[in-house]
C-alpha cells in the first residue's frame, strides 16, 4: 500500500492494513495496525466504520465519525486476552451483519489483534485454532500470536468442540507450543458446517474425547512454557 506517510508502525514488506473477509450482503473485516489511525486516509480508502482498537501503546479514539471500543490488553504471555473474546465477537458480528466495514488493530497487526480476529473465525465459521491461522496467514502472513494467546485459543477450541485438532507447528507459529511430549491433538467427529474456504482442510473424522484430558494437557503445555521467553516483537 503506497502513498501513505509516517507508517511508524509498519515494518519494511508489510501492510498496516489486510482485508480478512469480504462477503456478499454483510460488511468487510481488517486487521491492521495503528498506522490506520495516524493515517485516517487508510479508513476513508477502505470505508471502516467500526474500530475495534485492542492497545496500550497509544490510546487514539476517532470521534463520533466512527463506532468504536477500546480494549486496554497488553501484549504478553499472562494477559488473558480470552475475557474478551465475546465482546469483541459481538461488536464485529454485529457490524458485520448490519454491512459496516470492521477495522480489528493493535500496535502492529500481529499478536493482539490477529488473536480476536482468530477467535472470531472460530466462532463464526467453526474454525479450528490451525484452520483459523492457516487462513489469517493467507490474509496477512506475518501474523504471530505470543504463546499465552495461542494456548488460549487452544482452550477455546477445546471449549468450542470438546477437544483439541490443530497442529500448530512452525510453518504457522515460531514458538514451540508442542514440545510438551504428552500435548497430542486428538481427532475427532468433523461437526463443522462446510467452510467457506475450500483451501483449509479439516482434521479426520474420528471420535470425540473428554475436554478434561485436553484441559490438563492444556496445563502441562502451559507450565512447559512458563519460561519460554520470546524474542522481543511489537504486536
Amino acid at each position: 500500500m503506497k502513498g501513505f506517510h509516517m507508517l511508524k508502525y509498519t515494518l519494511p514488506g508489510e501492510q498496516p492494513i489486510s482485508l480478512v473477509l469480504s462477503e456478499k450482503e454483510r460488511g468487510k473485516l481488517f486487521l491492521g495496525n495503528l498506522d490506520c489511525l495516524h493515517n485516517q486516509e487508510i479508513l476513508e480508502i477502505n470505508n471502516v466504520n467500526c474500530i475495534l482498537s485492542i492497545c496500550t501503546e497509544e490510546k487514539i479514539m476517532m470521534g463520533p465519525k466512527y463506532k468504536q471500543i477500546y480494549l486496554d490488553i497488553h501484549d504478553n504471555m499472562n494477559s488473558q486476552i480470552s475475557n474478551v473474546f465475546e465482546r469483541s465477537f459481538l461488536f464485529i458480528e454485529k457490524a458485520l451483519k448490519s454491512q459496516q466495514n470492521v477495522l480489528v488493530h493493535c500496535a502492529a497487526g500481529i499478536s493482539r489483534s490477529a488473536t480476536l480476529v482468530l477467535a472470531y473465525l472460530m466462532k463464526s465459521y467453526q474454525y479450528t485454532v490451525e484452520q483459523a491461522l492457516r487462513f489469517l496467514k493467507q490474509k496477512r502472513p506475518y501474523v504471530r500470536p505470543n504463546p499465552g494467546f495461542l494456548l488460549q485459543l487452544l482452550d477455546y477450541e477445546t471449549m468450542l468442540y470438546g477437544c483439541i485438532t490443530s497442529n500448530l507447528g512452525p510453518d504457522l507459529t515460531p514458538f514451540d507450543i508442542q514440545r510438551e511430549p504428552q500435548y497430542k491433538p486428538q481427532p475427532k467427529v468433523d461437526l463443522r458446517k462446510s467452510l467457506p474456504l475450500k483451501q483449509v482442510p479439516g482434521p479426520s473424522p474420528v471420535a470425540r474425547v473428554d475436554r478434561k484430558t485436553h484441559t490438563e494437557i492444556l496445563t502441562r503445555v502451559s507450565q512447559s512454557i512458563s519460561t519460554f521467553q520470546p524474542k522481543a516483537f511489537k504486536s
